[in-house]
């Protein structure tokens, strides 16, 4: 693998899950994974950001064409390389799924990241983080329940005959204002599955109010009956007070398996408890 023009930040804001690989230094800038197994994938899945919106940011974008990313693969150890996607340089990209071609779909693939064109250290700068190969495509979902009303979450049907587990990071409640504690076990939030469109549903997990008033990641194992051609998943607070009560948030829902998924060894990997400086206050 090789990795140049780098560093480890949160330069470019929060792309995932804490700091990302923000590409803003004077000398080359790519990032080459080590080569790959990916003839059991469908997917390569990242994040990519090009430039921020914020004009107080640190990350100018960039502003000329060529200065846009470049997305190669190669089969025979870095001596050719393939295009697989240009992300043009206006462009202000988040979650990127790619299908992978048959010639990329083999033993000892490698792919790279690359910006042929830059003007020097602090210019036309780009992040990335959150590299994955897949076979299915993962869903990537930050939602905020504090209004009135059904709170809940619901999947699409989705075919979970291969899926293992379900992972997501969870909080209920706060200690400010805008989001406050919940203060019964009827307002904490059930995980359920359906096998029938949502006539009925099964119980996965009870998350408990009090284990989860600091943002929490959990993996849940699914059980056999959940397993099926088309489920669908919610998660619900069957209770709470009304608008401003009782908040709870969900973000980076995932289900997987261990042979389904299969993370991309990189120089500095984003680690999962940084997601806790994404969303406390």
């Amino acid at each position: 693998s090789s990795l140049r023009g780098a560093e480890v930040s949160f330069g470019c804001g929060v792309l995932a899950s804490g700091k990302a690989l923000v590409f803003n230094r004077d000398s080359r800038r790519h990032l080459i994974t080590a080569p790959l197994d990916s003839s059991q994938a469908r997917y390569l899945q990242f994040t990519l950001r090009l430039g921020s919106r914020s004009i107080l940011s640190s990350c100018p974008a960039p502003d000329k064409p060529g200065e846009g990313v470049l997305l190669h693969y190669s089969s025979d150890n870095g001596i050719t390389w393939t295009l697989l996607q240009h992300y043009a340089y206006q462009g202000f990209h988040e979650i990127v799924s790619v299908e992978l071609p048959a010639g990329a779909r083999k033993f000892g693939v490698q792919f790279r990241w690359w910006q042929p064109y830059h003007s020097g250290r602090g210019h036309d700068v780009w992040a990335l983080d959150e590299i994955s190969m897949t076979s299915v495509l993962f869903n990537t979902i930050s939602l905020d329940f504090s209004n009135a009303g059904l709170r809940q979450l619901v999947s699409w049907d989705l075919d979970t005959e291969w899926a293992e587990f379900v992972q997501f990071y969870l909080r209920v409640g706060g200690d400010w204002a805008e989001c406050n504690q919940a203060d019964s076990r009827e307002e904490g939030v059930l995980l359920q599955y359906s096998n029938d469109g949502g006539i009925s549903w099964g119980l996965i997990a009870e998350m408990y109010f009090t284990d989860f008033t600091k943002p929490r990641f959990v993996h849940y194992e699914l059980p056999l009956a959940s397993k099926t051609p088309s489920t669908r998943f919610r998660w619900w607070q069957p209770l709470h007070s009304g608008e401003g009560y009782d908040q709870w948030a969900i973000d980076d829902v995932i289900i997987l398996s261990e042979r389904e998924k299969h993370i991309i060894p990189m120089a500095n990997p984003t680690l999962p408890q940084h997601y806790y400086r994404r969303i406390s206050n």
